[in-house]
This record gives structure tokens, sequence and C-alpha cells, in this order.
């Protein structure tokens, strides 16, 4: 029962936390993007010879200079106001979890999302995204899958990537097929807060080897091949591509959404009776031919079988805090549990809250100067 109160207590206090968040993520954008046509209007209404408009003028000036400049900064305020606490998430004492909490500490963490894309930009979603690390020798630390728009989300609350490392080494996979890996440094993500109030970094990821021809269908190259231009119309798509030596291709769909009808080659067909196999309940069918080397043109046709295109998986990440999760369930120390929510409620609700009083507080005394009037400070003589 305990761990059942526990639980809709933290649910339902995530949600308010991740909901206020969300108030500061679209504050920000509001100054971001309209920073300009608030600072004109405010001018505007400032030169207004009206005690009100003055008034109202001064203060859409005060507030869009002090929250544009200021608001970025509220990272680093809780960041300065925490140091010295543990972060929240990192040390929870729960019963039978095991080292990633002490990992965490030594490697610290920042929460990131961003597109995985073929070598055109297109998203392409359902991609698994296994991340390691060289720790003690390499280490599983992550996986997040994209989502229908092609993000993957290591973001908070039970998401994160680890920090203090060299690299990240990132494995990426679809419906079970390996399309191919890479290795980034943290450093290579860039710092921003307005894509989505969870995560403070990004980074997208392009394989130079895929093309997603949307429908759940790709297609795989193999190594020494140059996709050089796709054509997608309705039904029909027509991809151009070079090869340095006699290469391997690899179509990948799934048979409940559409079904490949044709497949030419340099305008001769190709036997398009291909391979099945399940994953995770799901049937996905693949077609694998050689092309010559040199410049290839493939023309593939397809048609919908499902024309509501309802197609729908469940694909559940395992975050780098996703064993708080898991082991909350287990069993917990309530002293550490009581800790680590009084933790994030201070780090996460009281010192944003405090910021932006002291945002308003500073809004008005410049909106106030602005106005003409002289800031007074009152001292009485007792004497």
């Amino acid at each position: 029962l305990l761990i059942g109160v526990s639980l809709a207590v933290s649910y339902a206090g995530g949600k308010a936390i991740v909901s206020f968040m969300e108030f500061f993520f679209i504050l920000g954008l509001v100054f971001k993007e309209y920073f300009a046509k608030i600072l004109a209007l405010g001018i505007l209404l400032y030169a207004i010879p009206f005690r009100i408009a003055r008034s109202a003028g001064a203060s859409l000036i005060a507030l869009s200079i002090v929250f544009t400049i200021a608001l970025p900064f509220l990272p680093s305020f809780v960041a300065t106001m925490s140091m010295g606490e543990e972060n929240p998430l990192e040390n929870v004492n729960f019963r039978g979890a095991y080292d990633m909490g002490d990992l965490r500490n030594k490697l610290g963490v920042f929460f990131a999302k961003g597109k995985v894309t073929d070598l055109h930009g297109t998203p392409i979603p359902y991609v698994k995204t296994e991340w390691y690390i060289n720790y003690n020798g390499t280490r599983k630390i992550a996986v997040y899958y994209t989502n229908a728009e092609g993000y993957y989300n290591a973001g908070r609350p039970t998401g994160g990537l680890p920090l203090k490392v060299d690299e990240l080494h990132v494995v990426f996979h679809y419906f079970g097929t390996k399309l191919g890996e890479t290795s980034i440094s943290p450093k290579d993500f860039k710092y921003n807060p307005y894509l989505d109030p969870n995560s403070d970094y990004v980074y997208d990821f392009t394989l130079n080897n895929v093309v997603y021809l949307g429908n759940t269908i790709l297609l795989l190259v193999g190594e020494g091949c140059r996709i050089d231009n796709v054509k997608l119309d309705q039904n029909k798509v027509t991809i151009s591509l070079e090869s340095s030596f006699e290469n391997h291709v690899k179509i990948l769909y799934i048979p409940e959404i559409v079904d490949i009808t044709s497949i030419r080659v340099n305008n001769v067909d190709i036997n398009i009776t291909g391979n099945e196999y399940l994953w995770n309940d799901i049937k996905v069918s693949t077609i694998e031919f050689m092309i010559s080397k040199g410049e290839s043109e493939i023309e593939i046709e397809f048609s919908n079988v499902n024309g509501k295109n309802n197609f729908k998986v469940m694909l559940k990440d395992e975050g780098y805090f996703s064993d708080v999760a898991t082991t909350l369930s287990q069993g917990f120390n309530v002293e550490s549990l009581g800790k680590t929510i009084g933790k994030v409620f201070f780090q996460w609700t009281i010192l944003p809250i405090t910021y932006l009083t002291i945002l308003i507080s500073i809004t008005y005394s410049f909106a106030y100067a602005l106005g003409g009037r002289k800031l007074r400070i009152p001292i009485r003589n007792y004497v």
C-alpha cells in the first residue's frame, strides 16, 4: 500500500513539476520569438504623452529587456544555488539497485534530445539508439527509440546521458536490423533549452547510407555506395546511386502497412521474394539484391495495405535513470526517498519561482525608473 501511495504521489508531483517547467519553456519561447515586437510596442506606448500609456510602455520595455537577457541564465542560477548538493536523482538509496548510482556520481549527467535522419534530412521513426561508454570495459548505459517524428528523447526525468566521458558510442537499429554506428563527444551537443522543457542540449544524427521512403519503407546500402538523388511520387520512388564496387542493397518494410509490388534496377526486374522475421511481435519483411559497380538507378513501386496508416508500436526506452523508477516498485528507503523528493521540489520548483520573483522585482524597478519616477528609500528620523 505504501509503495502504491508513493508511486501515485510521485506521479502526480512529477506531472506538476513537468507542467511548471513547461511554463518556463513557453515563457522563454515567447520572449525569444517576440522580443523585438514587445520592445517596439513598449516604445510606441512610451511615446504617447499620457501617464497610463507611458507606464504601460515602460513596463513592456523593461519586461522585454530583463526577461530576454535573464531567462537563459535560469539553469545556471539553479546549478549555483544547488552547488554542493547531490543531484536529486543520483544517490537514492534503493534496495536491490546496482552500481548505476555510483556511476552517475562519477560521470555526471546531461539531458538531451535530437533527430535521427537519412542523408536527405528525412526523420526516421522507430529507430533504436543504443548508447555505450568505455568505463571499465564497454558498458551499455541507455536505449532510446525515435518517435513518429524521428526524435529520440534523453530528457528528464528518467533519461539523460553521462557527461564526464570522452565519447559516447551510438548503435542504430531499425526493427532489429543494424543501420550503422558512430561515436560522438558530449561536447558535440549544442545547448538549446527551447526545443523541449525537459532537455537542455540537442544533437541530430544523419545516417548517410539510409533512405527513408515513408510508410515504414527503409532502403539500406553498403559501404562504398553513394546515394545521389531520390525522387518520390505517390506510390513510386526512383533512387540514383553510384558504387565503387559491386554492392549490397537491402529494403526493410512492415507488410502490415505497405506492400512492395515491383523493384527494377537499371530497367531490369528484380525478384521481390524476400524474407520475413518477427521483432517484438512485429512482422518485418526484407528484400536484398546486388548492384554492379558504377551508376545505378533503382525503381520501387509499392501500395498501401493499411489505408488509415494507424500503425502503432510500443517501444520502451531504457534511460540513464530508468533504474530509479524500476527499483521504486521493488522496495526503497523511506528516508532517502523523502530527501530525494525534497531536493527535486527545491531545485525544480522553489528555485525557479525565486528566480522568477527576482526578475519580476527587477522589471518593476526598471519600469518605475523608465516611467520618470525616482526610486525613494523611506528613511524615518526617530530621533
